[in-house]
């Protein structure tokens, strides 16, 4: 029940899905949520591999349930927004978008930068990773090798 190793579970999971990984993620996030199911690092990270695999009902539904875990928590929201935004749904996804601009927790820059990329707007997102850099975002060396934002790594010289 240690939230640290709850946490490092949903970060292995993650990073083994942005290393292509993603039927080993999907089996230790199940895994996870099927022993612990009310965490929101765990599902905040299922979300984020079930939207790489195409799942976006899993990737919703997931992100939802961590988003009500942690509705103040902005880089947990991120999951919901760029779900949303996997759908169709970018409305939704920009008002999530705002609301995570709201909170009192400020939302890191390489996350806000992922979630501008899944609303498509590379451009804006690339001047998000750039700001990442500059601002030395403990996230930037892990949130810089998800696919989803391949496209616009190729265009920002980010290390």
């Amino acid at each position: 029940m240690n939230p640290l190793a709850t946490y490092s579970i949903g970060l292995y999971g993650y990073a083994l899905a942005c290393s292509g990984r993603i039927a080993a993620a999907r089996a230790l996030l199940d895994d996870a949520v099927r022993d612990i199911p009310n965490v929101d690092s765990i599902l905040s990270a299922r979300s984020a591999v079930a939207v790489m695999a195409g799942d976006f009902e899993q990737a919703l539904r997931d992100a939802r349930r961590c988003a009500e875990f942690s509705p103040d928590v902005p880089n947990q929201l991120a999951a919901l927004a760029c779900a949303q935004a996997a759908c169709g749904e970018d409305g939704h996804a920009r008002r999530t978008l705002a609301l995570m601009q709201q909170t009192r927790c400020r939302l890191a820059p390489a996350w806000h930068a992922l979630t501008l990329a899944a609303l498509g707007e590379d451009a804006t997102a690339a001047a998000m990773l750039r700001h990442a850099a500059k601002a030395r975002c403990t996230w930037l060396p892990i949130v810089r090798h998800d696919p989803r934002l391949r496209a616009v790594m190729a265009e920002v010289a980010v290390h």
